[in-house]
């Protein structure tokens, strides 16, 4: 119970409004390295899986 309430406690923490400042070009350049970042490594896993996982099930006997 402890450790719901300290994790809402956070999250309301987070949700507070912050003091609004424009976006410049280091922040820009940070919003797509991160989507960037998430897009390879969601494609990474996709690839994985796509491999990996036909080659367990065959190995173990079951089809795919």
């Amino acid at each position: 119970v402890w450790r719901n309430l300290a994790l809402a406690l956070l999250a309301a923490m987070a949700a507070l409004p912050w003091a609004s400042r424009p976006l410049n070009g280091s922040d820009t350049l940070t919003i797509v390295g991160g989507l960037a970042a998430i897009a390879a490594l969601y494609v990474a896993i996709d690839q994985l899986l796509g491999e990996i996982s036909p080659k367990s099930l065959r190995m173990s006997g079951r089809a795919l």
